[in-house]
């Protein structure tokens, strides 16, 4: 059954300080102190769950199927992130 309370436009904002804990070296995908890509979807799956978890009973849950991105920047350590989620769809 699809949960008709989610609409699209919901909106959702999450900020996170870049350390190196997120980094690509941290994460043993790369040799620069950057903000990794698995964390960067990891980001944007969270931004998303929190964004719609007003909308859902509790037994619901949200699934990242498709991500799409562009990341044009590169955040260092001390970095301050800032995930907006500009777009949720619903699938019947």
């Amino acid at each position: 059954m699809i949960n008709t309370n989610l609409k699209t436009k919901i909106k959702g904002e999450i900020k996170q300080i870049v350390d190196i804990k997120n980094t690509a070296t941290a994460y043993s995908s790369g040799l620069v102190k950057v903000f990794t890509t698995s964390a960067m979807i990891a980001l944007m799956e969270k931004t998303c769950i929190e964004s719609v978890s007003d909308y859902l009973d509790k037994k619901e849950s949200t699934v990242g199927i498709n991500p799409h991105y562009s990341c044009d920047f590169l955040c260092v350590d001390t970095s301050r992130l800032t995930m907006q989620l500009y777009k949720c769809i619903t699938m019947s």
